[in-house]
């Protein structure tokens, strides 16, 4: 795909998190982002309904519905399933697996007693940021979960919401990066930034939930990555580049990378070369 075709895109389709996360891998990768069909895996399924239970759950029944147990051999159960098909239009169908999961899931959420404390507060849901990259001037979009006037929640399901191995899971999801998109976008759009914070519930028994409040650190983290993301992106289309992958951000002059010793691995040949 050639740049003028993604300038023309941009409109459109501005740049969010989940598209600069994959440019952060390559353009390449953010060409397929692009072009490739959307599909639902079962992860993102269940984040879904789980958001909508917890924050708006009078959303639930003009959105989902449970697929029914039918024996399809039967011409009555085809009759019934045909007209489910009919009244249900334009709904997500999920399995009753799902929703009994999502059911927990949430009943945990609200038996916390920080969640507690963070639901009054949320008074929106589903709330869009646009805004244009200060310095590259190209548009960018931010999806948040919820806020209120004095902070903004994002819900997270995971597979642990122990403390330090979400911290590193989030950090190989790029959520500094989501973060410092939210924080620029509430900036240019609100004119204000309110206190973010994370609610982490886990996806299997017991459903335990952690919630975070991220640091002035993470967020600084977050912003500086995006804005050398959004740097790098605009060299890529000043440049024409987006037929490249992970050349483009391989030993500058080059293209190759580093094949090096892991931390461990060189702390032991550190030793070995001490003896």
């Amino acid at each position: 795909m050639k740049a003028k075709d993604i300038r023309e895109m941009l409109d459109g389709r501005p740049l969010s998190y989940s598209s600069l996360k994959e440019f952060a891998k390559s353009p390449l990768h953010y060409v397929h982002y692009l072009t490739a069909p959307r599909k639902d895996t079962d992860a993102f399924i269940l984040g879904d309904v789980v958001d909508v239970l917890l924050l708006t759950p009078d959303e639930y029944e003009k959105r989902f519905f449970v697929t029914p147990k039918l024996d399809m051999r039967k011409a009555k159960n085809k009759k019934i399933m045909k007209e489910l098909v009919i009244k249900n239009e334009g709904k997500r169908w999920i399995t009753e697996d799902v929703k009994l999961q999502a059911d927990r899931m949430v009943a945990s959420a609200r038996n916390n007693s920080v969640v507690q404390k963070i639901l009054p507060h949320l008074t929106a849901f589903q709330i869009t940021l646009r805004w244009k990259h200060k310095q590259t001037k190209l548009p960018c979009i931010g999806k948040v979960d919820a806020e209120g006037e004095i902070l903004f929640a994002e819900l997270k399901t995971a597979i642990s919401a122990q403390p330090d191995d979400y911290s590193r899971s989030a950090f190989n999801f790029d959520y500094p990066l989501q973060l410092g998109m939210y924080a620029t976008g509430y900036k240019f759009s609100k004119f204000k930034f309110p206190d973010p914070y994370y609610i982490v519930i886990e996806k299997t028994e017991p459903y335990a939930v952690c919630v975070f409040r991220p640091t002035e650190d993470y967020i600084k983290y977050g912003i500086n990555l995006y804005n050398k993301l959004m740097m790098k992106f605009n060299y890529c289309l000043e440049k024409d580049l987006f037929h490249e992958g992970y050349e483009f951000n391989g030993i500058v002059g080059s293209g190759y990378h580093h094949l090096d010793l892991p931390g461990y691995a060189k702390y032991k040949l550190n030793q070995e070369e001490g003896e």
